[in-house]
């Protein structure tokens, strides 16, 4: 099994559209198929999806447009037992500041060039937005159907 960074979204297919998105459609790939793993549910309810659009801003033709990425999540994130711990960690909302950077950081790490929308400061800026427990984006209810 390979380790490198690229082996964390190796999928051949998703891989070759992604790579031609316009940086803001990259976006919303990553962050939803990231917050697809992160609640390791395929079909989050509707309300979680409008949250986290809203949240986000990652669509302006509606909140439909979040389920594919989030629904794929598993080809876009073949290998997502790299950044599932960090994830868990980060949906706790009494980690300190450090933790949180931490675990942001090893998750850049992780992210294949094919799907950076940003340079690393604009896409840990936006996981510190997903991840931010005053949006309560990841309680325990959370996503469920």
């Amino acid at each position: 099994m390979q380790t490198d960074s690229n082996a964390n979204t190796e999928n051949g297919l998703v891989r070759f559209f992604v790579e031609r998105m316009p940086a803001h459609l990259k976006r919303l790939v990553f962050l939803s198929s990231l917050t697809g793993v992160a609640l390791n549910s395929k079909e989050p309810n509707d309300e979680f999806i409008g949250k986290l659009n809203s949240i986000m801003n990652l669509s302006d033709t509606g909140d439909k447009a979040l389920r594919l990425p989030i629904y794929v999540n598993g080809l876009i994130w073949k290998y997502k037992e790299h950044i599932q711990s960090d994830l868990d960690t980060l949906k706790n909302p009494t980690i300190s500041r450090e933790q949180k950077q931490a675990c942001i950081s090893r998750i850049n790490e992780h992210i294949s060039p094919w799907l950076k929308y940003a340079d690393s400061n604009t896409m840990t800026m936006d996981l510190c937005k997903l991840f931010n427990s005053d949006n309560c984006l990841f309680t325990p209810a959370a996503g469920k159907a």
